[in-house]
């Protein structure tokens, strides 16, 4: 009966929906685009999947992965970045290399019907571990705006 009541309250935490806008920028990223050739000319924000990884590489940008943590998140930089603190060093950080677009938004929604999300103020981070790897979610216009692993700090 526990394990009733248990799942009974748990099932009343409403599940965040996340955009479908916010999920790309998370997985793949945001990308400035040269408006006379059409060809993507920098990574702009987000990008934070295995698909990110491959969508630099099939673009010809160089990807640097300096450190992979014992869970398989990664950090490092990419060089054509936008942000200057993503060029160099660690200041980009990826999810394992085989986790899913299923698996950031699954991360993603955990970590949103956490207590804390719901009072937390727009732009406000909110962590949490997922299967192992402790994730950042940022809140935007009460929405998740973007899904992350944690680049400094990992169980």
């Amino acid at each position: 009966m526990e394990n009733w009541g248990k799942k009974a309250s748990r099932a009343k935490v409403p599940k965040v929906e996340i955009p479908e806008q916010s999920l790309k920028h998370a997985n793949v990223g945001d990308f400035t685009v040269n408006p006379s050739t059409g060809k993507v000319s920098k990574m702009k924000g987000g990008g934070h999947g295995q698909t990110n990884i491959d969508f630099l590489k099939e673009n010809g940008f160089e990807v640097n992965i300096e450190k992979t943590y014992p869970n398989g998140v990664r950090t490092g930089n990419v060089p054509h970045h936008k942000t200057p603190s993503k060029r160099t060093g660690t200041g980009q950080s990826w999810f394992p290399e085989n986790w899913t677009g299923k698996d950031i938004e699954t991360a993603g929604q955990q970590i949103a019907s956490q207590p804390n999300f719901s009072s937390a103020k727009n732009g406000e981070v909110i962590f949490g571990d997922y299967n192992g790897v402790r994730v950042g979610v940022i809140k935007t216009d009460g929405k998740i705006g973007t899904i992350f692993p944690d680049g400094t700090k990992q169980p």
